[in-house]
C-alpha cells in the first residue's frame, strides 16, 4: 500500500532521539509493515515558530517513510490572520505539487488544518482512492468560542462560510473518520447523516518500558532527594508554564524548609520571557528542548507532571501521555474532559488555572501525603499500559487503515462499515 499522510502541525522527527507524535507514530508503524508512506508537511515548525528545513524537498526519514515538505509563510501567533493565510497558501501548494507525484492508494488527513485536508479530499475524489479524516480539533467551530458577542459570532460564521462548507464536505465524503477522543468523534459524526467507518484511537505515547521497581528511589523524597515537579512541553500562549514559575516562587517563599524543585523542559516563542521571569529562583531548573532519552531521565526523577493550560474543550495535550508513561500523577488546570478522566481514574488532581496559589497548595499537600502519591503513581502507570501505550494504539490504527483500504470499492465508497 502506498499512503499519504497530510499533517503540518506536528514536530518533525528530524533529529535522533526526537519523540514522535501521532502522525509520526502512525507513519512509522505503517512503514514497518512494508507500506510506502509519504508524509506531507511544512518546513515551518508550529511549536517553535521557526523554519526547520530550507525551501521544499523530499527526504527519507527511515525505510519506507519519506517526508515531502513544502515551504510556508510562517507565523508568530497561533490565533492570527497570518496563520490562516499560511494554511491557505500551503494547501494550494500541496494541490499543485501532489499532481506531480505517483498516485497513492489511500490518503490520511488530519484536521486542523482543514484547508489541506480539503485539498487532499479533492485529490482522492479525482483519483477515486479512499480518504480517511483524523479529527484532532473542532475547527472552525472553536473559532466562534473565543468570541463572546452574539452578533460578532454570527458575522464571523458568515465570513467563514466557505470554511464550514469545507469541513462539512470532508466529514460527509470521508471513507473513514478517526479521532483521539470520543467527544471529538461524536462532534464529527453529528455533522453527517451518512454511515461511515469510524474509530477512536487515543494519542498515546511511546512506552519506556518502566515499572514500579524503576521508581523505588524517587519515593524517598526529603533530605536526600528533592520532590520534583515537571513540565515538559512547548512555551506558547496556550501552554504557558508561567503559572508554574509563580507557584515555585510561592513555595520557595512560604515553605523554604521543603525540598521541592521544578523541572521545566521545552521550547517555544515565550521561552525567553518565562526564563526571565524565573531569574533568581533557586528551585527551578530549565532544560530547554529535550530528546526522548532526556525525557526518560526527567520522568524517572520526577514526582508530578503539570498541565497548566485550561482546556474547556474535550481534548488531552500530548504531555498527558508522556507523564503517564513515567507514572507521574497529573496536576491539571483543565476543566474539560481531562479533569473528568483524572477524577474517574484517580491519577491526579485539578487546580485553578488562574491561581498560582492553587497549584502551589496542591503540590505542597501531595508532598505531605506520600501514600496518596504512591497510589496515584500506580494508577498512572496502569492507565498508561492499559489505554495509552502507543505500540498497541498504532498497531490497531494500522490494522484499521489497512482494512479501510482493502474494503473500499474502486468508486471511493466504503464497502463495509466497521
Amino acid at each position: 500500500m502506498r499512503a499519504w499522510l497530510l499533517q503540518t502541525g506536528e514536530i518533525l522527527p528530524l533529529n535522533r532521539g526526537q519523540r514522535k507524535m501521532r502522525s509520526g507514530l502512525l507513519a512509522q508503524c505503517l512503514a514497518k509493515r512494508g507500506h510506502e508512506i509519504v508524509w506531507w508537511a511544512s518546513n515551518f515548525d508550529h511549536l517553535t515558530k521557526k523554519k526547520v528545513l530550507p525551501g521544499s524537498g523530499l527526504i527519507t526519514l527511515e525505510p519506507g517513510l519519506s517526508l515531502r515538505y513544502l515551504s510556508s509563510l510562517s507565523y508568530s501567533n497561533n490565533i492570527s490572520v497570518r496563520r490562516y493565510l499560511d494554511h491557505l497558501v500551503y494547501a494550494n501548494k500541496f494541490a499543485r505539487a501532489a499532481r506531480k507525484e505517483p498516485v497513492p492508494n489511500l490518503i490520511i488527513a488530519s484536521t486542523p488544518d482543514y484547508h489541506l485536508a480539503y485539498e487532499g479530499l479533492l485529490y482522492a475524489e479525482e483519483h477515486q482512492i479512499p480518504f480517511v479524516l483524523d479529527v484532532r480539533d473542532p475547527w472552525p467551530d472553536s473559532f466562534l468560542e473565543v468570541i463572546s458577542h452574539k452578533f460578532s459570532r454570527k458575522l464571523l460564521k458568515l465570513l467563514l462560510r466557505s470554511d464550514f462548507n469545507k469541513l462539512a464536505k470532508l466529514i460527509q465524503s470521508a471513507n473513514g473518520i478517526t479521532s483521539m477522543m470520543d467527544s471529538l468523534l461524536e462532534w464529527a459524526l453529528n455533522k453527517t447523516v451518512h454511515p461511515v467507518a469510524n474509530r477512536v484511537f487515543h494519542l498515546g505515547a511511546t512506552s519506556f518500558g518502566l515499572n514500579l521497581k524503576d521508581f523505588e528511589e524517587r519515593k524517598n523524597w526529603g533530605k536526600n532527594h528533592d520532590f520534583n515537579v515537571a513540565f515538559i512541553g512547548s512555551f506558547g500562549t496556550l501552554q504557558n508554564p508561567r503559572i508554574i514559575v509563580d507557584a515555585a516562587a510561592i513555595i520557595e517563599h512560604k515553605h523554604p524548609e521543603l525540598s521541592i524543585s521544578f523541572i521545566i523542559a521545552g521550547d517555544g516563542p515565550m521561552r525567553a520571557q518565562i526564563e526571565k521571569s524565573a531569574k533568581g529562583s533557586k528551585n527551578i531548573n530549565f532544560y530547554g528542548w529535550v530528546n526522548e532519552e532526556e525525557i526518560k531521565t526527567i520522568l524517572l526523577k520526577s514526582h508530578l507532571g503539570v498541565i497548566p493550560e485550561n482546556l474547556n474543550q474535550d481534548t488531552f495535550p500530548n504531555k498527558t501521555f508522556t507523564y503517564l508513561s513515567g507514572g507521574l500523577p497529573l496536576l491539571s488546570g483543565s476543566e474539560g474532559e481531562l479533569r473528568r478522566f483524572m477524577a474517574q481514574n484517580s491519577i491526579g488532581r485539578g487546580f485553578d488555572s488562574n491561581s498560582p496559589e492553587s497549584l502551589a497548595n496542591q503540590i505542597v499537600d501531595i508532598y505531605h501525603k506520600p501514600l496518596e502519591w504512591q497510589r496515584l503513581q500506580t494508577n498512572a502507570l496502569n492507565i498508561f499500559e492499559g489505554q495509552f501505550n502507543a505500540d498497541k494504539i498504532y498497531s490497531e490504527f494500522s490494522d484499521w487503515i489497512e482494512n479501510i483500504c482493502k474494503n473500499t470499492n474502486s468508486n471511493g465508497g466504503v464497502a463495509k462499515s466497521n
